[in-house]
C-alpha cells in the first residue's frame, strides 16, 4: 500500500524530520511548512496536487507533487490565528481534515517540558499516526474539519 500524503507545518526542522520518519510507512510528509509565510505561500497549491509556487528553500518533505494531499497537519508552534491563516489559505481548495497538535496536554508539571528534537518529532508521530488512522476508520478523511491530537 502506498502512504498516504499529509502537509505537514512544523517550525522546527528537528521535530519535523522525527514526525516525518515516525509517520512511515503509512504517511508520507509530501511538504514540510516551516513558518506562517511558507504555510500560506504553499499549501493552496499543494492541496490542488501542484508544485509549490516557490522553490527558494529545500524542503524537508518528500518533495513528490503530483500527489494530492490527505490532510494537514499543524504543530505547536502554530497558535490559533496562524492556524485560521493557513486554513484559509487553503479555503475551497479541497475537502480534508486539519489536525493540530494539543500542547496542553503535552505539560506534566512534575516534568520538565520536552526538548523540542528528533524523539520529541518521533513521540508526536505516534500521536499524529492513532488520529488519521481514528479519521480513516470513521471515513473522515474526505471531510474538511478541524482535529486535535
Amino acid at each position: 500500500m502506498k502512504p498516504i500524503p499529509i502537509i505537514v507545518c512544523g517550525k522546527s526542522a528537528h521535530v519535523a524530520v522525527g514526525v516525518k520518519e515516525g509517520i512511515r510507512p503509512a504517511y508520507e510528509a509530501l511538504h514540510i511548512v516551516q513558518s506562517l509565510e511558507a504555510g500560506v505561500r504553499d499549501i493552496p497549491s499543494l492541496l490542488e496536487g501542484l508544485a509549490p509556487p516557490s522553490k527558494e528553500w529545500a524542503n524537508l518533505g518528500t518533495q513528490e507533487y503530483g500527489k494530492k494531499a490527505a490532510a494537514v497537519v499543524a504543530g505547536g508552534g502554530y497558535n490559533d490565528a496562524d492556524f485560521e491563516q493557513l486554513r484559509k489559505a487553503g479555503e475551497g481548495k479541497s475537502s480534508i481534515p486539519w489536525l493540530r497538535h494539543d500542547i496542553s496536554k503535552e505539560i506534566d508539571p512534575r516534568q520538565p517540558r520536552p526538548k523540542a528534537g528528533i524523539e520529541y518529532g518521533e513521540q508526536l508521530a505516534k500521536k499524529l499516526v492513532k488520529c488519521l488512522q481514528g479519521l480513516e476508520k470513521d471515513e473522515k478523511m474526505d471531510k474538511d474539519g478541524v482535529y486535535w491530537f
